[in-house]
Formats: structure tokens, sequence, C-alpha cells
């Protein structure tokens, strides 16, 4: 129940721009849960979120090298996780990271999608 409740939290704070702040939410899921594949998902999740907060703050390496991670952490997750619309998400972020390489150029802020 915790975790749940610390998940949609976080979900509100990522939908709002709030990368760090989410970022922290997704990283109390992610210490709470015992499974190795939700550990991962959660994971990739507060990676998501650390990458946008770097690259926001003009720091295009640091994104993208953490934006790789969660590729990586995202690798075998459903396309939809906790409600997490996964597939969506890691498109969008996709589209981000492959035109924002500068670290100046603007981007439309991603949304996590649900059920």
């Amino acid at each position: 129940m915790k975790t749940q409740m610390q998940l949609q939290k976080g979900i509100k704070l990522f939908n709002s721009g709030k990368y760090h702040e989410a970022h922290e939410e997704f990283e109390a899921c992610w210490n709470e849960s015992y499974r190795d594949d939700e550990k991962k998902w959660y994971q990739a999740l507060v990676q998501c979120a650390a990458a946008l907060h770097l690259l926001r703050q003009g720091n295009a390496f640091g994104a993208n090298k953490v934006w790789h991670k969660a590729i990586n952490n995202f690798q075998g997750a459903p396309a939809q996780f906790k409600g997490i619309k996964v597939s969506r998400l890691k498109l969008d972020l996709k589209m981000i990271f492959d035109n924002c390489v500068d670290g100046r150029t603007a981007f439309k802020e991603p949304k996590i999608s649900l059920n």
C-alpha cells in the first residue's frame, strides 16, 4: 500500500515536471520492492526522472548516460507496469533523447500515461 501511494505521488510529480522530486518517490518504491524484476523497473523510473532533471539542468552528457542505463533496466519490462504504459514512456523519452543532444534544445515534457 505504501509503495503504491509513493508510486502515485511520483507519477504526479513526474507529470508536473518535478523530476528530482519524482526521482525521490520512485527511489522509495525501488527500496521497498523485493522482487528483482520490479526493482529493476522501479530503478528505470528513477533513472528516467534523473535523466530528465539532468537534461533540464543542461547536462546532456550526464542525462544521456543515465537514460541508457534506464533503457537497460527496462529490458524485459511488460508493456504496462503498475498501471504505467511503459512502452509509451520509453517511446516518448527516446524521442526526447534522440533530439536533445546538446542540453539546450527545448523539449516537450513527457507524461507518464496510465491505463
